[in-house]
Formats: structure tokens, C-alpha cells, sequence
């Protein structure tokens, strides 16, 4: 099997091997499949995609922001078409236009919420949540130094960042990309997430691989893919959250239980290997 992956390679170097189509293109060639990314930055980029046609079983489309028009109409290509539609909950009139345009055969959701919108256009559709780069995203043998940390974007979250800092003196990593960011997630005892929307995010499965404890909001079927204060713990509200920062702060046998569970479920079940394998069992029943 031939699989092309078509996605614009990360502008910032420390963040490029933390890209979905970098993290497929690794688990592909540990099961010694071949596969070719495709896109602004990688050198396949210079023969354009037609000219490939017939060279690849399946083409899966990892763009979810697609900037200057470079994406080919590949809605007559012969291949499988698959789309990974990551943030729909920011993008999904954009992604329903580009699968309508381009005729892509299966689409991939990482939030189950929106499969439907998907499926009421004819499509097979999958859930398909977020993954951790179990290669490059690990337990690292250094202290704990924060009690309290997050590390991501403000976006929606400002309000609640500020909260924090001043209840729990919050260690604040924003836009902190690549290695560095696993080292930041590894140095706190408890990392602190919100997700946008509905939406499962990647520091989720990161915090999680990292054998971090996690506090995250309450989203929906986070449940299904975790078992809740086993693997991980949610919030109801700020209110909520301080106090449950506070008693994981003081119960540390219990938090690191948590952390070593959430761990070693990750492992075995949201990694870019497992998802490869699942994405493999799509691949066989669509063809």
C-alpha cells in the first residue's frame, strides 16, 4: 500500500516533527509502509500531484488551513480520498466546502460531535480523536518544579489563566512548541487544560504520554476514550478546578496513581501507532 499525505510542512522548526502527517509518516515507516508528504516546504512538493496518479492507494488530506489556494483538485484522482477534519469546531464550513470540492471519499473527525454534518453529504465518516507521538512525547527523568502549569495558547482561556495565577501561582508556557514543550509539560505536577469548544484537544493525549496528572473541563465523550479519575480528572467550573488542584496538590500518592494510569492507557490506546493501525482498518474496508 502507497499512501500520500498532503499537508504544508511547518514553518517553525521546532514544532515540525509534531505535525499529524510528520507523526503518520514515522508510524508508517515502522510498519514498513511507504508513504510521501506532499505540500509547501517538502521537496515532493516540486511534481505536481497529477503526475503522481496512479502511484498511490489512498490520498489523506492533513490540511486543515489551507492558506494561497495551493491544494490541487484532486476530486478526479482514482485513489482512495480521505480528509483528517482536526478543528472543526473553528473551521467546519471551510471543511465541508473543501470535501464537497474535492469529492473526498471518507472523512476523519477528531470530535464526534460533528461526524453527522459530514455524513448528511454522503460520506463514510469516522470518529477519529487526537493521538499522542508516543516517539517524541514521553516521561523525561526530571523534577517536578511547578505545582501548577499549562502549556498552550491563550485563546479562550485568558480569563481563567489569570484566575489561576493567582490562586496557584500558574506556571505559564505560551506558544511553547516542540521538545521544549515536552520538557515544560514533564516539569509540572499537575498540568491545567481547557479545551476550545467540544473538541478533545492534543495536549489532552500529550499531558497524558508525558505521565503528567490532568485536570481538564468537562467534554463531551471524554469519557469514552478515558476512564475519569482513573486516568485523568475534569472540572465543572473555576471554582471547581481551584479545589481540585488543591486536593491533588496535598493527596500526591493518589495524583502520581492517576498520572501513572493515564499513562499507561495512553500507551496502550492514543498513540500515532494505534491510530495508524486504525487508520490501516479503514483504509481495507473502504478500497
Amino acid at each position: 500500500m502507497k499512501i500520500v499525505m498532503i499537508k504544508a510542512r511547518g514553518q517553525n522548526e521546532k514544532n515540525r516533527n509534531f505535525s499529524e502527517a510528520e507523526c503518520f509518516k514515522r508510524a508508517l515507516q515502522r510498519l514498513k509502509i511507504d508513504s510521501i508528504l506532499w505540500g509547501p516546504g517538502y521537496p515532493d512538493f516540486e511534481e505536481p500531484l497529477d503526475n503522481r496518479a496512479g502511484r498511490e492507494d489512498a490520498i489523506l488530506l492533513l490540511e486543515n488551513y489551507e492558506e494561497g489556494g495551493w491544494i490541487p483538485d484532486i476530486s478526479k484522482q482514482k485513489a482512495l480520498k480521505l480528509f483528517w477534519s482536526i478543528d472543526s469546531h473553528c473551521a467546519l464550513n471551510a471543511h465541508l466546502s473543501l470535501c464537497k470540492r474535492l469529492k473526498i471519499n471518507v472523512v476523519l473527525n477528531s470530535t464526534s460531535s460533528y461526524v453527522s454534518h459530514f455524513k448528511a453529504w454522503g460520506r463514510k465518516c469516522f470518529w477519529f480523536p487526537n493521538a499522542c507521538p508516543a516517539d517524541i512525547v514521553y516521561p523525561l527523568a526530571i523534577p517536578k518544579t511547578h505545582d501548577v502549569g499549562f502549556c498552550g495558547n491563550y485563546c479562550n482561556r485568558k480569563e481563567d489563566i489569570d484566575f489561576l495565577s493567582e490562586r496557584h501561582h500558574l506556571k505559564t508556557d505560551i506558544f511553547v512548541l516542540g521538545n521544549d514543550m515536552v520538557r515544560a509539560i514533564n516539569s509540572y505536577k499537575i498540568h491545567w487544560n481547557k479545551n476550545i469548544a467540544n473538541d478533545i484537544n492534543f495536549r489532552t493525549f500529550e499531558t497524558l504520554g508525558c505521565k503528567t496528572f490532568l485536570v481538564t473541563n468537562e467534554t463531551d465523550r471524554l469519557g469514552d476514550l478515558f476512564d475519569i479519575g482513573k486516568h485523568l480528572v475534569v472540572y465543572n467550573g473555576m471554582k471547581d478546578c481551584s479545589e481540585k488542584i488543591n486536593y491533588y496538590l496535598t493527596h500526591e500518592t493518589e495524583r502520581e496513581q492517576i498520572a501513572e494510569a493515564g499513562y499507561r492507557h495512553t500507551s496502550s490506546n492514543h498513540t500515532y501507532d494505534i491510530r495508524t493501525g486504525q487508520l490501516l482498518e479503514i483504509l481495507k474496508k473502504a478500497m
